[in-house]
């Protein structure tokens, strides 16, 4: 695995829409990660795991509080 392997993996944290838009017109890049994780697979799993689970989190808590309305900023009007 190379550090730029690790850098451009550390975008599926932000989700897939996210990686798509900053991927996804680079089809070589794709291919060559994909490449990366075939040939040191077991441990690019492994290597990666807790940047997955952090994902799985981050998504957890970005689809709770789109369920709850926000109370942080109350506008008051002076009508």
């Amino acid at each position: 695995m190379t550090a730029s392997d690790s850098d451009s993996n550390s975008l599926y944290i932000l989700g897939d829409d996210i990686r798509d838009r900053f991927l996804g017109a680079h089809e070589k890049i794709l291919i060559w990660i994909d490449n990366v994780k075939k040939a040191t697979s077991p441990h690019f799993e492994e290597a990666h795991e807790l940047l997955f689970e952090a994902k799985v989190l981050m998504q957890s808590k970005a689809a709770a509080a789109a369920d709850k309305p926000s109370t942080k900023f109350k506008i008051a009007s002076n009508l």
